[in-house]
């Protein structure tokens, strides 16, 4: 006989409503913070130096307006004097805890310093110094018995002032010289011994002049690696976070000081809420998820005291509760008096919708960026011109025109960030390529040093610091006449070197365009010849040092796009083939190519940017130029309605 349980099966969910996706979740929710007053210190200073968290932190140091060895701890409520360093500290760094911190570097006047002292809690105790006297800010991680020391402003010679690479190491005993930072500047760092972010900064060139950069580098234990830039370079500013959850804030300009904070989620730079007081060479404790910041006025001492806390869905937060937690689930809406299941979503799954469009029609345009939401679009050719120099930017809502390029090009290599990227090549005027390359940064272009070969056509990826433009076209008369080409040549923020070739010849491919230079994927595109060659479904992956043939994938094409951020994570889309402009959209997982949903405009020669979850395509041409926009967005689950 059957028991009740038999008869009755099993029980499912009665929900009111669908459950939200988690990305969408987090786009209604995104992981940001505010700001908020804190208790003043007794006496303002600049210049100092805090270790701790935002309910138990020390600052030490600075001008008052004199430079001091003074000392104040913080219980998240208000300040009070504690005993004094044994040296005098300014433009100084602190790490650690309120009971076991350490101040590390600067000193008396002129303030370039190796001062050491550790603190218990009640006393400063002189440490074994550093080996090169630098002046610091917030360039300091970790804690008492294991910490880093990170780059500074040193003495230098025949200028009063300079920057060092220099990394210093301390393990409890001596301090050892690690792998030194790309790029010399005094700026901030968040994280431990063996894992942080270095960000912006000021950097001294060869001239007695000081710019501020927009450098971002991650530190493993062993190398120093940059990715992606922040939006506003900045100098005196502060830090907090890990190397995958950190912020920086404040600061100054060149220009008025900034109220800007943004939040790196490990892969980019987001602009969440500002401070209240924009102020210059500000202490901050670097605990984490919250921190303090002491705002220090770059005209003055101050005593204000800011603290940040974070809210919304950490980038790195699994998804429980949604698509983790009920793939596989049925339940019964009974808003709507039906039975659903929910199956993954993912990449392969997601659909085309329409963003603003261009203020400038046209085709055969270039650009760059992280997402759909910030992207970059230039050059090109449109109704009047062959090769224009129109800039546009767009934020997910709309196109603004910017500063132009300085020599107008169309079909040319691109990659980078919304305010930093490098444009390579391109056909500058009728008939005529160049090795011509601009660099952006967030505001204006700059010629910069050129390519080995002049060619159009081609593609790339990277960035600014670290890019790869490979294969093109070669006019007819240019050795070897009519043909595509396999050459290969990457970019290190100063000059290019020619790489192994293309296994295959080829021109108006795609790539993944913001994959690293080391890890990508060039597919399709056409080889040319004496005359045009059919377009192919050929693809190579490149692992840094040679290229590799890959699995074909589906509809062959020539002026195709694609996005990506590894060789194993791609999306293509439009392009030709064949004969004219092409819609359909593929996606690579590193195993196999799945055609997914078509792009409502087919066209091809248009510019492209993002990753495999989150694209976009804007402009383009077959045969007329358009100025339309589409985002390519993926899906977390899919929710099916039974019958």
């Amino acid at each position: 006989m059957a028991s009740y349980k038999d008869i009755q099966g099993f029980n499912i969910q009665n929900l009111t409503s669908d459950p939200v996706p988690f990305a969408q979740d987090k786009e209604n929710n995104p992981y940001g913070g505010v700001w908020s007053s804190g208790g003043n210190l007794p006496t303002g200073r600049s210049g100092a130096g805090a270790f701790g968290t935002q309910t138990a932190a020390v600052v030490f140091g600075g001008e008052i307006p004199a430079v001091t060895n003074t000392a104040d701890s913080y219980n998240g409520t208000s300040w009070s004097p504690i005993n004094s360093m044994n040296v005098v500290g300014y433009r100084t760094a602190g790490l650690g805890t309120q009971a076991a911190g350490k101040r590390v570097a600067s000193g008396p006047a002129p303030y370039f310093g190796t001062a050491v002292e550790d603190f218990d809690g009640t006393n400063w105790t002189s440490g074994t110094n550093l080996t090169t006297p630098r002046a610091i800010y917030n360039a300091a991680g970790g804690t008492q018995t294991a910490s880093i020391v990170v780059s500074g402003f040193i003495p230098s010679s025949p200028f009063p002032t300079g920057t060092t690479a220099n990394v210093e190491s301390w393990n409890g005993s001596a301090w050892t010289e690690v792998t030194d930072v790309n790029r010399s500047r005094i700026g901030a760092y968040a994280g431990t011994q063996t894992a942080g972010v270095f960000a912006s900064g000021a950097h001294y060139d060869s001239a007695p002049s000081i710019t501020n950069v927009t450098n971002t580098e991650i530190w493993n234990g062993t190398s120093w690696t940059e990715v992606a830039e922040v939006n506003f370079a900045r100098r005196g500013h502060g830090s907090s976070g890990i190397s995958t959850s950190a912020i920086i804030f404040s600061g100054s300009g060149p220009g008025p000081n900034i109220a800007n904070t943004e939040s790196y989620d490990g892969t980019s730079w987001t602009e969440v809420n500002d401070v209240g007081n924009a102020l210059n060479e500000i202490a901050a404790a670097t605990g984490s998820p919250s921190s303090i910041s002491i705002k220090i006025a770059g005209s003055g001492p101050s005593n204000l005291t800011e603290e940040w806390t974070f809210s919304g869905i950490p980038p790195t937060t699994p998804a429980v509760g949604y698509s983790d937690a009920i793939i596989g689930q049925i339940y019964y809406n009974s808003t709507t008096g039906s039975f659903k299941a929910i199956t993954a979503g993912g990449a392969p799954l997601g659909a085309w919708s329409s963003g603003g469009n261009l203020n400038t029609t046209r085709g055969s345009n270039f650009g760059f960026g992280a997402s759909s939401t910030s992207a970059l679009t230039a050059g090109g050719a449109d109704p009047i011109s062959s090769a224009n120099t129109v800039t546009e930017t767009y934020n997910g809502t709309a196109w603004t025109e910017v500063n132009d390029l300085n020599t107008g090009a169309q079909v040319a290599g691109s990659f980078g960030t919304l305010t930093a990227g490098i444009k390579a090549s391109g056909n500058g005027s009728p008939g005529v390529f160049t090795t011509s390359v601009e660099s952006w940064d967030g505001t204006n272009w700059t010629e910069v040093n050129e390519l080995n070969t002049s060619r159009g056509y081609g593609r790339s990826c990277g960035t600014q610091t670290a890019g790869l433009y490979f294969g093109g076209y070669q006019l007819p008369g240019s050795p070897p006449a009519n043909n595509a080409r396999a050459d290969n040549e990457s970019w290190n923020g100063t000059s290019w070197t020619e790489l192994s070739d293309l296994s295959v010849a080829r021109s108006s491919a795609a790539s993944a365009i913001n994959s690293p230079s080391t890890d990508t994927l060039v597919a399709g595109g056409d080889t040319w010849g004496p005359s045009p060659s059919p377009a192919n479904a050929t693809v190579e992956t490149w692992n840094g040092t040679a290229w590799a043939s890959g699995t074909n994938f589906n509809t062959a094409r020539r002026a195709v796009m694609g996005a990506g951020e590894f060789s194993t994570s791609v999306l293509i889309y439009g392009g030709l083939g064949p004969p004219t402009g092409n819609a359909s959209t593929e996606f690579w997982n590193g195993s196999s190519w799945t055609e997914v949903n078509d792009l409502a405009t087919a066209r091809s020669w248009a510019s492209c940017n993002g990753t495999s979850p989150n694209a976009l395509i804007a402009g383009g041409e077959s045969p007329g130029y358009y100025n339309v926009t589409e985002e390519w967005t993926a899906v977390d689950f899919v929710i099916n309605t039974l019958t």
